[in-house]
């Protein structure tokens, strides 16, 4: 039953919304979105929805499909060897979820997937019981739902007697029950966890606005609590006397980066996108300077160039400050400038770069890269074309067919050595020959308006492997050396 149940079968044309999975909290767990939420123990639900854009950004960068996008994230971040639920709700999940644990099954599972539907009709009234006493005692340590959660527990076993009466033996056997019936019978709380074990199949009203993942969770009242790992890593600076210049802050300021940059949790590979710098006045206001970065910051490649980037957003944000000051108080006797007692610089966003997103970044070493890699990484393929045996130039290429391409669509054949200028040699030289492509120079540069026109082949020549072109006159040039 666990090998059978580790198989990866899913409907790949639709988005995954939630994950539920086991990890520690470290903040690995964030890696595929920063919306987290604790259900219990090591168990946690991921919102996939909210970082959906930015996913398929990565996906069309990599030319992957987006759901094998995110199946490869999910492996390498949380492991294979663990039960991961892909859902469409939180609570039918769990079902899912708890019943593979049990069977000790691994691997990737979507509660679309036909095996995961079968399974999940087949699902004891019990185990059902057992997973809405784990959101009841979920929701209390949250204190969310507190008045649909009255009597909840006394109604969850007068609904268990009642099932048990009429022989009810799974939830395939209830599927056609609605759940404002159970909702009137028992209580709301009991009718809002039915309707999470079947989301899609209670249709929204049809005044309601078409909706996205909040608006979808919000009708269906689920709660979303959203998990924080710590306290954000942050500096407290308290000066002896207040600073108004930019030349006396900046020193101070250097030193608090100096201290972040030794916090483990700012270390690479993580990355820094906001900063929010609360600066406290001589008359105790507060002034709250958050700093965005556009490129993520590394703190360490950062502090070897004396935070050179840094200083100039602070720089700019602190005379914005002190713009803003001197307009406030123009027109009153109080000091109209930015005369500064201390300050505490907290760090309000970081990311994790992965093996799926670190090529994102131009500083990206990776052992694991070849030459290839780098040969013109193009978003569109280049076409490949080959020669047909027609006299007019124009006419004498056609496209390759994929199928028929053994090159990988996304690279040129590039030699490693190009020659100053091409050097004409004789047909008869060449022992074999490989079409490559057909370039274009500037036309409208050339006094034969044809002559632009190049075909270039790696050819074999007394044992050597070159780049050579031939001409619309049928003359053959060396242009380069593979070997």
């Amino acid at each position: 039953m666990a090998k059978l149940l580790s198989f990866f079968q899913y409907d790949k044309r639709k988005t995954p919304h939630f994950v539920l999975i086991r990890f520690k909290p470290t903040a690995e767990l964030y890696r595929l979105t920063p919306k987290v939420m604790h259900l219990k123990d090591d168990l946690y639900l991921l919102d996939l929805k909210s970082s959906y854009s930015y996913w398929e950004k990565i996906a069309r960068y990599r030319a992957q499909k987006l759901g094998d996008l995110i199946e490869e994230t999910l492996l390498d971040t949380y492991g294979k060897e663990q039960v991961i639920v892909v859902c469409e709700h939180p609570f039918q999940g769990y079902l899912l979820h708890q019943y593979l644990e049990h069977k000790e099954s691994s691997g990737i599972f979507y509660t679309d997937a036909r095996i995961s539907l079968n399974i999940y009709r087949a699902l004891s009234w019990e185990h059902w019981s057992e997973s809405a006493r784990d959101f009841h005692q979920i929701f209390e340590g949250h204190k969310v739902l507190t008045n649909e959660r009255k009597k909840a527990l006394s109604e969850l076993k007068r609904l268990e007697k009642l099932t048990t009466s009429l022989g009810v033996r799974n939830l395939g056997e209830m599927e056609e029950v609605d759940f404002e019936d159970l909702q009137r019978r028992f209580s709301k709380f009991i009718g809002l966890l039915w309707q999470w074990t079947y989301p899609g199949k209670f249709e929204k009203e049809n005044d309601m606005p078409l909706f996205n993942f909040a608006l979808d969770v919000a009708i269906l009242d689920f709660p979303w609590i959203q998990f924080k790992l710590k306290e954000n890593p942050s500096v407290q600076v308290h000066l002896e006397f207040p600073l108004t210049e930019w030349d006396h802050l900046k020193p101070e300021l250097e030193n608090s980066f100096i201290k972040l940059s030794r916090i483990r949790e700012l270390q690479p590979p993580y990355r820094i996108v906001e900063f929010v710098w609360s600066l406290t006045l001589y008359d105790l206001e507060c002034c709250r300077l958050p700093i965005h970065f556009k490129f993520p910051i590394d703190m360490e490649q950062e502090k070897e160039e004396d935070f050179e980037s840094l200083m100039v957003q602070f720089q700019f944000a602190f005379e914005e400050l002190n713009t803003k000051l001197k307009h406030k108080y123009e027109d009153t006797d109080h000091v109209n400038a930015a005369y500064i007692i201390g300050w505490q610089l907290e760090v309000t966003h970081t990311i994790f770069p992965t093996l799926s997103n670190n090529e994102l970044f131009d500083q990206w070493k990776s052992g694991q890269l070849k030459f290839e890699d780098f040969q013109n990484k193009v978003k569109h393929p280049l076409n490949r074309y080959t020669v047909l045996d027609i006299p007019i130039p124009s006419l004498n290429f056609q496209l390759y067919k994929k199928e028929e391409s053994s090159l990988p669509q996304n690279y040129r054949v590039q030699p490693f050595h190009l020659l100053p200028r091409p050097e004409e040699f004789l047909e008869a030289q060449i022992e074999c020959k490989r079409f490559i492509e057909r370039t274009s120079s500037n036309w409208w540069d050339e006094d034969d308006e044809q002559s632009h026109f190049r075909d270039y082949y790696m050819c074999q020549v007394e044992g050597q492997i070159i780049y050579a072109f031939k001409d619309y006159k049928g003359k053959w040039f060396k242009h380069g050396l593979f070997s």
